[in-house]
């Protein structure tokens, strides 16, 4: 794979469409092997990519230092829009999984908590004492920043004929159709996430809440349910049911292939104690590796459409 952001960005992206509107498997294999090779060996504990800042380019396999990772902040924009049309496609919780993961960290280390500086590249260790600037003269990454950030309540949900699957958790209110849902949840904080279904057609359908799979344990309503893809709740709802889903949130160990840093994990989150630029945990937390590799989930193909959202 070559630029980091122009193959995951735009090229990839462009496939994954052309797939989907055609139905040309052939094309779609082609990305799913693509995504496989970047995610299983190529891309940083943050979710980030780009290992070299000649030609901002993705690298070889494992070949991921962590003083001299490039991961652009724009880069791990591409990759969650990547993330998002391969998850349309396909409906395996694999995609929305990194797209949280590169969310919470190789994308949000690139913004201060003032909103007011930024990094284009993201190093995961600090030997000159690199910082957040307030402007570069390549000025991509602020506006990408502020794109994503304001279209982001529309990565949260999708609708098929069977239901309502939820990907990511924030609290919201949904509408799919004549189904109206309202999510109130303190994520990735907390690991509480309550959904009322506020309005529902008189008939069965299926709301699908996905685990995550660094999720050590999980229950839908009192019952376990495994990590790594999506419990699903048929029934003929009523107006103001509830079902509740109970995520453990509470710090773990993590370890990454190429990273050889102290490293802790809570829900989404990973922090490190390496150097001075881990303490970019003061700013914003970076999260746990999926564990490699990672599996399909569903083992077949769906069509998924994003649903309206109002955070």
């Amino acid at each position: 794979m070559g630029h980091e952001l122009y193959c995951a960005g735009h090229l990839i992206q462009a496939g994954v469409a052309t797939a989907r509107a055609t139905g040309d498997e052939a094309l779609l294999a082609s990305m799913l092997r693509q995504w496989d090779d970047l995610a299983s060996a190529k891309s940083y504990l943050t979710g980030g990519i780009g290992s070299r800042h000649y030609g901002e380019a993705i690298g070889d396999a494992y070949e991921l230092p962590p003083d001299r990772a490039y991961c652009e902040t724009c880069a791990s924009i591409a990759s969650m829009m990547w993330n998002w049309r391969m998850l349309l496609v396909t409906g395996e919780s694999r995609f929305a999984d990194l797209f949280e993961r590169t969310l919470y960290n190789g994308f949000l280390s690139g913004l201060s908590l003032d909103g007011e500086s930024f990094f284009y590249a993201n190093p995961l260790q600090s030997r000159t004492g690199e910082h957040r600037h307030r402007w570069n003269r390549v000025a991509c990454c602020p506006p990408n920043i502020m794109r994503l950030l304001a279209s982001l309540h529309h990565y949260l949900a999708t609708v098929t004929d069977d239901g309502i699957q939820l990907h990511q958790y924030a609290s919201s209110r949904i509408r799919a159709g004549d189904v109206v849902l309202s999510v109130e949840t303190a994520y990735p904080w907390d690991g509480t996430v309550r959904v009322e279904v506020v309005e529902s057609p008189d008939r069965e359908w299926t709301l699908a809440l996905r685990i995550p799979g660094w999720a050590r344990e999980a229950t839908l309503d009192g019952e376990a349910v495994a990590a790594g893809g999506y419990a699903e709740v048929r029934r003929r709802w009523r107006d103001g049911t509830q079902v509740v889903l109970l995520l453990d949130v509470s710090p773990r160990p993590s370890r990454g292939r190429c990273w050889a840093a102290s490293r802790s994990s809570a829900g989404p989150w990973c922090t490190a104690s390496s150097s001075p630029i881990s303490r970019l945990a003061s700013t914003w937390p970076t999260s746990p590796p999926i564990p490699w590799p990672i599996p399909s989930t569903t083992g077949r193909s769906r069509s998924w459409a994003a649903c309206p959202v109002w955070p």
